[in-house]
């Protein structure tokens, strides 16, 4: 889940209840003496609430939705207390969120400071302006409505939108959803003037007696927090009346509806039922309360309740889950053998460990002597699978697995640029065109309709069968060689796509770089006008820019539709107004690529300024291509088809064993033939949608 954060500290003067039962003044026995206190290790924790984020326009032009702020808020619960969101640092940390809790538009918060450092910057006013981080699940720009990540627009800025043909000027704000608390951090430079602390809430001294109520001043708007030592406490006690802060009839009063909004807020979020809610709302209205009498007076109504309800609750008849039956077993087993993932619904088993290859060979053929055969009465692990079942499916796993990395680390490239088909024969592929036909006739009157002329591709492309076996012999099983037999999978899997990479990467730089020759006598990439038979108009010779670029996209969208391969229709076609998506560049290309498609700013000739081509263009680096200068343009396959990569049973390299003891290897060569295959076809098929700029 992305992480951000926020400093939004105010000085607020909002109606927020403090901690109830302390009074208004300085905090018993001073400053000093809390020092030395603290100093000393006789208190051991301070507690004060504070305002840390409070809703509105802020620096960073940030939002929050209004239905997500007091579940929001909620999770901050327990979440650590930090100096400048230095998360990385465990001295930066001084304490915990005890609660935290969202209302009349401010997140305020219970904070424990637990550090002598933190105890005492807290005395000291240093610590009277905060910062919340958080996480998110998506952030929506307010202009578009759209992904920020991938939308144009710039927080602060003002953009006319319309909608129903009126004209509005909209402030582009960065709205975060899916909400939960991360930390809250102390700062000294905020984004929004506003968080406060509200309350010093208790001081724990070690082995202290009884409570004697205090509170801190709240401040002004613009003036600086001045802080107090609060009151030494363990624990909280409701204060008489004549030490309540409210000193004056409106203090009672407004001390009252403070009670009365955090009694709401409360209730809303105990999920009670309603006549409980009720109950306690007519024991706690209109009255002076400490917080946390109300908590346990809703905590005991909880457990009152559940008890209430436990024998309504309606039980199903018990259900038997978690079972594996000894083929899991010996399954998981030959998985961890191998190194390869688990099968679903294994990943709980704890089957017991193998100790190699050889004691797996033995205890699934009986084969003791070593002759390749099985001997089911010495097999101790009796399954309907037998070794070379267990061993091929083991390293198929493996395969997908190592595929999968390999395409992380950037050798799938190609899968961006081709259209993937599963054919279910080894028969000879044909292209399909896509854009072909230009526009329909006119029909005159009682006319007669003219035959529709469309383009179709005349290119085709064979399977080729790709493999290779590898040896498992019985010297390397008897020698228990494990880790020999693991690499093998790891070696088909990269040598699989690995050729495939090959392959696409040849499309581009066969014939001398200019691709192979085409039905239509061109070769793929040439110079030659449209308008002619075989010719192409998508070679040039520049070296890769930004500016280059939108000369070879300006190309590609002028591209004709191919409405008929015949005289007097070559070019004829209407533009095919599709833009390329793919940028292929060597290895040392890759950082101008960067540069050019993904920096958020372009900076060319000394200009600042954005990045119109971020977000529109993917650069793509090229294993095989050792021309340190030349690249390519791509249109996105889904729109415009160019290669066609077809398969006949997937994708990736198929894994066979052979290890029957009729098997001529096993009884000629003791080897158990281990053999990898691959059926492929390449297809170009259409130039249109294909670029090539050789430096």
């Amino acid at each position: 889940m992305p992480e951000q954060f926020l400093s939004q500290p105010y000085l607020s003067n909002a109606s927020l209840p403090p901690i109830l039962g302390f009074q208004n003044g300085g905090i018993e026995g001073g400053k000093a003496d809390m020092l030395s206190k603290i100093e000393s290790g006789e208190i051991d924790h301070l507690d004060f609430q504070a305002v840390v984020f409070k809703g509105g326009k802020n620096r960073n032009f940030y939002r929050f939705p209004d239905a997500e702020m007091s579940s929001f808020a909620a999770t901050y619960e327990g979440r650590p207390f930090l100096r400048n969101h230095d998360e990385y640092d465990i001295d930066a940390r001084d304490g915990t969120i005890l609660r935290s809790f969202y209302l009349m538009g401010e997140l305020c918060q219970d904070i424990r400071l637990t550090t002598r450092k933190g105890m005492i910057s807290l005395l000291e006013g240093q610590i009277d302006r905060f910062s919340i981080g958080w996480f998110f699940d998506k952030v929506t720009c307010s202009v578009c409505t759209q992904d920020f990540r991938t939308c144009h627009h710039w927080p602060g800025r003002e953009y006319t939108v319309s909608h129903d043909n009126v004209q509005t000027n909209v402030l582009c704000e960065v709205i975060f959803s899916g909400l939960s608390g991360k930390e809250t951090s102390a700062v000294n430079v905020p984004a929004v003037e506003g968080t406060s602390i509200l309350a010093n809430l208790k001081a724990n001294t070690v082995g202290a007696g009884s409570p004697s109520p205090t509170t801190s001043r709240r401040t002004s708007g613009k003036e600086k927090e001045s802080m107090t030592a609060p009151i030494l406490s363990t624990t909280p006690q409701d204060p008489p009346a004549d030490n309540m802060p409210a000193q004056t009839t409106e203090g009672a009063k407004l001390l009252a509806q403070q009670c009365g909004f955090v009694l709401t807020a409360a209730l809303n979020a105990s999920n009670l039922p309603e006549l409980t809610r009720a109950r306690i709302k007519r024991q706690f209205d209109g009255q002076v309360f400490q917080l946390a009498t109300l908590d346990a007076e809703i905590e005991a109504a909880r457990t009152e309740v559940a008890s209430l309800s436990a024998a309504s609750l309606v039980q199903g008849p018990a259900r038997i889950s978690g079972m594996a039956a000894s083929a899991d077993q010996v399954s998981a087993a030959v998985d961890d053998l191998l190194g390869a993932p688990r099968s679903a619904g294994q990943e709980n088993l704890k089957p017991a460990r193998l100790s190699g290859i050889r004691e797996l060979y033995l205890l699934t053929t009986g084969d003791y002597e070593l002759h390749g055969g099985f001997y089911p009465e010495r097999a101790s692990l009796a399954t309907t699978s037998d070794f070379s079942g267990l061993v091929k499916n083991a390293l198929n796993k493996v395969v997908a697995r190592q595929w999968e990395a390999l395409g992380r680390a950037g050798y799938d490239w190609w899968q961006s640029i081709v259209k993937v088909e599963h054919f279910e024969s080894l028969n000879d592929i044909t292209g399909i065109l896509t854009g072909t036909v230009g526009a329909l006739s006119t029909v005159a009157e009682q006319g007669e309709y003219t035959e529709l002329p469309i383009g179709d591709s005349p290119e085709t492309a064979s399977f080729t069968k790709y493999g290779n076996y590898i040896p498992l012999t019985l010297e390397l099983i008897d020698r228990d060689e494990t880790r020999k037999l693991k690499q093998y999978p790891i070696e088909l899997a990269n040598a699989g796509i690995r050729n495939i990479s090959k392959l696409i990467a040849a499309v581009f730089t066969d014939n001398a770089a200019i691709g192979p020759t085409m039905a239509d006598t061109g070769a793929l990439f040439n110079t030659t006008a449209v308008t002619t038979l075989g010719g192409h108009k998508n070679l040039l010779t520049t070296a890769l820019t930004a500016a280059e670029w939108d000369v070879v996209a300006a190309a590609m969208y002028n591209q004709p539709m191919l409405i008929k391969q015949a005289a007097g229709y070559y070019g004829t076609g209407s533009k095919m107004a599709v833009e390329p998506r793919f940028c292929l560049v060597p290895r040392a290309l890759r950082k101008a690529a960067f540069d050019a498609f993904l920096n958020a700013w372009d900076v060319t000739d000394n200009k600042h300024s954005e990045n119109l081509l971020k977000g529109n263009v993917v650069p793509l680096v090229v294993p095989e291509w050792t021309d340190a200068t030349d690249w390519a343009a791509v249109a996105d396959p889904a729109i415009v088809p160019g290669i066609v990569l077809g398969e006949r049973f997937g994708i990736k390299p198929e894994i066979f064993i052979a290890n029957r003891e009729t098997a001529p290897a096993v009884f000629m060569n003791d080897e158990h033939r281990l053999k990898v295959r691959h059926f492929l076809a390449v297809l170009v098929q259409d130039f249109r949608p294909l670029h090539k700029s050789n430096v």
